[in-house]
């Protein structure tokens, strides 16, 4: 009988340390916020992060395949307008992509392709320069975007581009490298007979992008588009009498 107490006694002990624990244990998993963490996990298996390539990609895939005489290719700077309403042009689909480089341009041109298009204006490189690509490589796959389009009856009209305005970091960096890039591009087309649009020559301020067109640096206000559909119109309506 002497150790009924005694047991009594280490029961409550063993049952006070347990709670201490478990409540020590409680803070411990919301401090770290591990609920939330294994609750990501697990519906990591049904949900999972989309970059806007695979977003832009699959909406691409479920529009209606119209055929467009008249396709805008590239990176967020031809995304960023509605070009059908910016020229007043109904046959035209913006198929720009934020974030997308030469490579992946290279990628969708199937997609392209599949739209029977008569005119690609072509404008890239940017995405390249910012992820410190070489220029010899942006243009080496330029060269094949070119013509894998031209191989399929496409007539390209190549575009400049665009500088980085005086706020981004490294930015003499980036637009030396451009004007490579854009040498060689107005070399080409020239050689190649194709027509070559010099956006710069519109927006730029000095060896700059003038930042009364940006917003940011890189990506264009308003002005800065309707500079370049000053370029652009007089360029379609040669397209145009030509095809008559």
């Amino acid at each position: 009988m002497e150790d009924r107490p005694r047991k009594i006694l280490l029961i409550k002990i063993m049952f006070i340390t347990n709670i201490i624990s478990l409540v020590l244990l409680i803070v411990v998993l919301m401090h770290y916020n591990i609920p939330g963490k294994i609750a990501l996990k697990v519906s990591g298996a049904y949900h999972r992060n989309y970059t806007n390539y695979e977003i832009r990609n699959g909406l691409f895939s479920v529009y209606d395949q119209n055929m467009y005489k008249i396709i805008m290719l590239g990176d967020s700077i031809i995304e960023g307008a509605a070009w059908n309403e910016l020229l007043g042009i109904q046959c035209i689909a913006n198929r720009g992509v934020s974030g997308d480089t030469t490579e992946g341009i290279l990628a969708r041109l199937p997609d392209i392709y599949k739209l029977n298009p008569e005119i690609c204006f072509l404008m890239t490189g940017i995405n390249d320069i910012e992820n410190s690509v070489p220029a010899e490589t942006i243009i080496n796959n330029m060269e094949i975007i070119i013509e894998e389009l031209r191989s399929n009856g496409i007539q390209v009209i190549t575009q400049s581009t665009i500088y980085a305005a005086k706020n981004i970091k490294n930015w003499k960096k980036m637009n030396a490298e451009i004007d490579k890039i854009n040498f060689w591009l107005e070399e080409y087309s020239r050689g190649r007979n194709l027509l070559y649009i010099d956006i710069n020559k519109l927006l730029k301020s000095g060896n700059a992008l003038n930042a009364e067109y940006t917003y940011d640096g890189i990506h264009l206000l308003a002005a800065g588009y309707q500079k370049w559909k000053d370029l652009l119109l007089p360029v379609i309506e040669k397209c145009r009498k030509q095809d008559r």
